[in-house]
């Protein structure tokens, strides 16, 4: 059985997260790719001496 946790946001917050996603996107996907992205551009940023 996969463990989920429940998190609070503010309204704007979810909002914008809305935004971000496609039809058919868990809120566990948006943040996911979030993620995925942010990791990929400090990696980038590191590796460029930024």
């Amino acid at each position: 059985m996969r463990k989920v946790r429940t998190i609070q946001l503010k309204n704007e917050t979810k909002h914008r997260l809305d935004r971000l996603g496609r039809k058919g996107d868990t809120y566990d996907d948006i943040i996911r790719k979030l993620i995925n992205s942010y990791t990929k551009n400090s990696d980038l940023s590191r590796a460029a001496g930024n």
